[in-house]
Protein backbone atom coordinates (compact mmCIF):
# COMPACT_ATOMS: atom_id res chain seq x y z
CA UNK A 1 0.00 0.00 0.00
CA UNK A 2 0.87 3.38 -0.61
CA UNK A 3 -0.28 6.53 -1.33
CA UNK A 4 0.51 9.78 -3.74
CA UNK A 5 -0.36 13.61 -4.30
CA UNK A 6 -2.87 14.56 -6.88
CA UNK A 7 -1.26 16.73 -9.81
CA UNK A 8 0.68 18.70 -6.69
CA UNK A 9 -2.03 19.35 -5.00
CA UNK A 10 -3.08 18.57 -1.83
CA UNK A 11 -5.88 15.94 -3.13
CA UNK A 12 -4.56 12.31 -2.16
CA UNK A 13 -5.11 8.87 -3.39
CA UNK A 14 -4.25 5.43 -1.85
CA UNK A 15 -3.27 2.24 -4.19
CA UNK A 16 -2.81 -1.31 -2.96
CA UNK A 17 -0.60 -3.61 -5.04
CA UNK A 18 0.39 -6.74 -5.67
CA UNK A 19 3.79 -7.11 -5.27
CA UNK A 20 4.18 -10.34 -6.88
CA UNK A 21 2.45 -9.87 -10.24
CA UNK A 22 3.22 -6.08 -10.60
CA UNK A 23 -0.26 -5.50 -10.54
CA UNK A 24 -2.56 -2.68 -9.42
CA UNK A 25 -5.49 -4.42 -7.14
CA UNK A 26 -7.17 -1.05 -6.14
CA UNK A 27 -6.59 2.92 -6.55
CA UNK A 28 -8.90 4.61 -3.94
CA UNK A 29 -9.17 8.39 -2.84
CA UNK A 30 -7.71 9.65 0.23
CA UNK A 31 -4.94 8.81 2.21
CA UNK A 32 -4.86 7.22 5.89
CA UNK A 33 -6.93 4.39 7.16
CA UNK A 34 -10.19 6.03 6.04
CA UNK A 35 -8.78 5.46 2.83
CA UNK A 36 -7.48 1.99 3.09
CA UNK A 37 -10.86 0.82 4.60
CA UNK A 38 -12.87 1.76 1.38
CA UNK A 39 -10.53 -1.45 -0.18
CA UNK A 40 -11.65 -3.93 2.45
CA UNK A 41 -15.50 -2.84 2.33
CA UNK A 42 -15.00 -3.41 -1.29
CA UNK A 43 -14.33 -7.13 -0.53
CA UNK A 44 -16.72 -7.36 1.63
CA UNK A 45 -19.53 -5.83 -0.31
CA UNK A 46 -18.71 -8.07 -3.72
CA UNK A 47 -19.69 -10.87 -1.73
CA UNK A 48 -22.55 -10.25 0.77
CA UNK A 49 -25.42 -11.36 -1.40
CA UNK A 50 -24.57 -15.06 -0.77
CA UNK A 51 -22.18 -14.91 0.95
CA UNK A 52 -24.57 -14.83 4.12
CA UNK A 53 -25.82 -18.48 2.61
CA UNK A 54 -22.80 -19.83 1.87
CA UNK A 55 -21.40 -19.17 5.33
CA UNK A 56 -25.02 -20.87 6.74
CA UNK A 57 -24.26 -23.94 4.09
CA UNK A 58 -21.07 -24.31 3.75
CA UNK A 59 -18.77 -23.02 6.75
CA UNK A 60 -15.76 -24.18 6.01
CA UNK A 61 -15.67 -23.01 2.66
CA UNK A 62 -13.40 -19.41 1.21
CA UNK A 63 -14.20 -16.64 -0.35
CA UNK A 64 -12.60 -16.33 -3.75
CA UNK A 65 -13.08 -12.91 -5.20
CA UNK A 66 -12.38 -13.46 -9.32
CA UNK A 67 -10.14 -11.11 -11.53
CA UNK A 68 -13.33 -10.64 -14.12
CA UNK A 69 -15.55 -9.25 -11.13
CA UNK A 70 -13.06 -7.11 -9.38
CA UNK A 71 -11.82 -5.46 -12.68
CA UNK A 72 -15.59 -4.96 -13.70
CA UNK A 73 -16.28 -3.20 -10.22
CA UNK A 74 -13.48 -1.50 -10.19
CA UNK A 75 -13.68 -0.01 -13.39
CA UNK A 76 -17.39 1.39 -12.59
CA UNK A 77 -16.33 2.50 -9.23
CA UNK A 78 -13.18 3.75 -9.59
CA UNK A 79 -12.53 4.65 -13.45
CA UNK A 80 -16.61 6.37 -14.32
CA UNK A 81 -15.79 8.07 -10.85
CA UNK A 82 -12.20 9.79 -12.31
CA UNK A 83 -13.97 10.58 -15.69
CA UNK A 84 -16.60 12.38 -13.96
CA UNK A 85 -14.14 14.28 -11.72
CA UNK A 86 -12.07 15.16 -14.50
CA UNK A 87 -14.77 16.30 -16.41
CA UNK A 88 -15.79 18.74 -13.63
CA UNK A 89 -12.40 19.78 -13.21
CA UNK A 90 -12.34 20.69 -17.04
CA UNK A 91 -15.59 22.67 -16.82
Amino acid sequence: MDEFSLHKEHRYATVVFDVQRMRVLWVGQGNGRAAIRSFFQLLVEMNTAMGIDVRQYCPSAGVVCDLFHVVARFRRKVVDRVRVDQANIAC
